[in-house]
């Protein structure tokens, strides 16, 4: 038997001669990180199938509560740990930077990936100097590192606690929640995200944590064929550098919530490494660097840490040690508290275009639910034609502008911005489809006229022809390619202009890593269907009896009557249609489901 082969006994177990499984978080960055390393290893094993394990860690569960309050260690990685130590996959990536020093006994970092950049990047709408903003300025971070760092050099600035991923922290730089974010600029980089301003922070003012911008590959220690496999994607250069960053960190006792920050570089045969260790108030702060034979990076990292412990640093850490451990325990209790919720333990996964942090997610995680987003289709803004431009020239012309979506709120809200305007001063009277449209508006700035009592494209016809009565009037109504043409059409037959412009297409996603295996591996409880078109990526990426195995026996959730049509197509029995086609009331939908199960059963 070939060493690659193992036992094919139980469903999910082992890798085949052909198979990787690799285990990732379900972020957008994470998922885009794993795709990087199987991209990697594809090239290197052309023969393999990359299979993708999406994996909720208590990090992503718990994303309502501030990181400085749920401790550092290995809150992000625990789970994937778990799952490879119990050979449920074979590989796990991490962002470097969030694992703990100390890992697992049976488990070991057997590659890491030519590094992005380590720096962080200060994020905002115009140029600024963060060093000299005014008092009261809003500067949003997750990080105790960055918040120390901030306050040693402007104690000015009001720095607001946020969570969630990237592309949400950015977001709240482009709604005005924030006048700046501060986020690690790896990962802007590999999403490749844009904002008016984007600035790289000098490693003077500002060092990165111990293994940012670096992804670690993590095996089982014993693995010697996955070791092999992985070996042809290892950067030696980034490995010694992080190596050193992480030595220093260990020997401080520190965690990823620690507010550390160091940096090593190569420069021939020598390691430089440089440290910063900061109180949180950034009152205190101690600084140093060493160099040393590459050969020895943990001894570099040792050795520089002595150094820093011999002049003080042990005081600015030790009441945040003390506080790491009652985190723990805040941990738990929050933990039980979600347990407790309508939708306690349940994994349910989300088929939409958003990240985990997304609207849907969001509502899921409200009410206790683990929600593992494995998108069948990705929305894509178009290339915006002169049509569109146009409209946007004229747009105080219009007496209506409909949204029937949050994602063409974003798309207008983004285009104003780049006109130095937002919704906040227009003139025509604005109508959304449901809540969370109109509260994308809302966030944005701009002032709803209408949301009909029921989230229908039927309902919101029926209300805007009953509001504008005169024939005539002028409307704006950005949607997706794929909208229905119910509403404008029934506009016109009402006498209206409509300009109907499509500012965002939908793709349906095959192939990228969507097998029967991954699914299976989330051991799902339940699945969510917002759209037709993710449904038609199920009869795109499965046979029928491939669809029936692995979603027959879910709960299905359907966010209205064209999803259902389209599920019954592919053989599958909705369970459910919430009263209120919205991503909050499919979520609660879900938990009444379950209500009236468990009730039938009592």
């Amino acid at each position: 038997m070939s060493p690659l082969q193992r036992d094919q006994g139980r469903p999910g177990t082992g890798s085949t001669l052909n198979r990787i499984r690799i285990g990732t978080r379900g972020s957008r960055l994470a998922l885009t990180q794993a795709h990087l390393v199987g991209d990697h290893l594809r090239r290197a094993h052309p023969d393999f199938d990359i299979h993708y394990v999406i994996i909720q860690t208590t990090g992503d569960r718990l994303n309502d509560t501030p990181l400085g309050r749920i401790g550092g260690k290995g809150v992000f990685t625990k789970e994937i740990e778990d799952a490879l130590l119990e050979d449920r996959i074979d590989i796990a990536v991490h962002s470097f930077k969030d694992l703990p020093t100390r890992q697992p006994d049976g488990l070991m970092v057997g590659a890491v990936m030519m590094r992005e950049s380590p720096a962080d990047m200060l994020i905002a709408m115009q140029e600024i100097d963060w060093k000299s903003l005014a008092k009261g300025t809003r500067l949003g971070t997750s990080s105790v590192r960055r918040r120390a760092q901030v306050n040693r050099l402007n104690q000015d600035v009001q720095i607001l606690e946020i969570r969630g991923n990237v592309p949400t922290r950015v977001q709240k730089v482009l709604d005005g929640t924030c006048d700046a974010v501060i986020v690690a600029a790896a990962g802007i980089h590999r999403l490749s995200l844009e904002a008016p301003f984007m600035q790289l922070i000098p490693f003077d003012e500002m060092l990165p944590a111990p293994g940012q911008g670096a992804l670690a590959i993590e095996v089982r220690r014993n693995d010697a064929a996955i070791k092999k496999l992985i070996g042809k994607i290892h950067h030696q250069d980034t490995a010694d550098c992080c190596v050193a960053e992480r030595a220093f960190l260990h020997a401080l006792g520190g965690g990823c919530q620690f507010p550390l920050g160091a940096l090593a570089t190569l420069e021939g045969d020598k390691l430089r490494l440089r440290a910063r260790v900061t109180a949180l108030d950034g009152k205190d702060s101690l600084e140093d660097e060493l160099s040393g034979d590459r050969n020895f990076p943990v001894e570099l990292g040792a050795k520089l840490a002595d150094r820093m412990l011999a002049r003080g640093a042990n005081t600015l850490l030790e009441r945040l040690t003390r506080a790491d451990e009652e985190n723990m325990e805040r941990v738990a209790q929050r933990s039980r508290e979600l347990d407790s919720l309508p939708l306690g333990n349940k994994t349910v996964l989300v088929t939409r275009d958003e990240d985990s942090d997304g609207p849907l997610s969001n509502s899921l995680r409200s009410l206790g639910a683990h929600p593992i987003c494995v998108p069948f289709v990705r929305h894509i803004p178009m290339d915006h034609s002169e049509e569109f431009g146009s409209a946007l020239e004229k747009l105080n012309l219009y007496d209506w502008m409909i949204f029937t979506s949050y994602r063409a709120v974003h798309i207008i809200v983004e285009n104003l911005q780049k006109q130095g305007k937002s919704l906040r001063n227009v003139l025509p009277q604005i109508a959304c489809v449901g809540k969370a449209t109109a509260l994308a508006v809302d966030r944005a700035g701009g002032r709803v006229h209408l949301v009909p009592p029921q989230a229908q494209l039927s309902t919101l016809l029926a209300s805007l022809l009953k509001e504008e009565a005169r024939s005539g009037a002028k409307v704006f109504y950005p949607r997706a390619d794929l909208a229905s043409p119910i509403l404008a059409d029934g506009l016109r037959k009402g006498g209206m202009n409509v300009d109907d412009i499509i500012v965002y297409r939908t793709e349906r996603i095959v192939g990228e890593g969507l097998t029967t295996a991954s699914i299976a591996a989330t051991g799902a409880d339940a699945i969510l269907f917002c759209s037709p078109s993710a449904v038609e990526t199920l009869h795109d990426s499965f046979m029928q009896e491939q669809i029936l195995s692995s979603f027959g026996n879910m709960v299905i959730g359907s966010i209205g009557p064209r999803t259902t049509e389209a599920l019954e197509a592919v053989g599958l029995k909705t369970s459910f249609e919430p009263e209120e086609r919205s991503f909050g009331g499919l979520a609660r939908g879900l938990a009444e489901f379950y209500e009236k199960k468990a009730g039938a059963v009592s």
